[in-house]
């Protein structure tokens, strides 16, 4: 995805997507800052964010952070 300057972020909970924020543009250093609120189930036994680029109208998962 290379050029793609859009990034977005889709929490999960349970292994549940709770949601995707809207993209945010990269600097051109290439850092972002998402804020966003998104609803995830209670209890959140297994949090995990996936971030996403934004590039050809869609949505594609390219990292991940959580715990298992």
């Amino acid at each position: 995805m290379t050029g793609s300057t859009r990034w977005g972020s889709a929490p999960s909970c349970n292994g549940t997507l709770g949601g995707t924020t809207a993209p945010v543009p990269l600097s051109a250093t290439g850092n972002a800052h998402i804020r966003s609120t998104v609803s995830l189930p209670s209890p959140c036994l297994a949090p995990a964010v996936l971030l996403t680029i934004q590039a050809s109208g869609t949505t594609n998962y390219i990292a991940f952070e959580g715990t298992n």
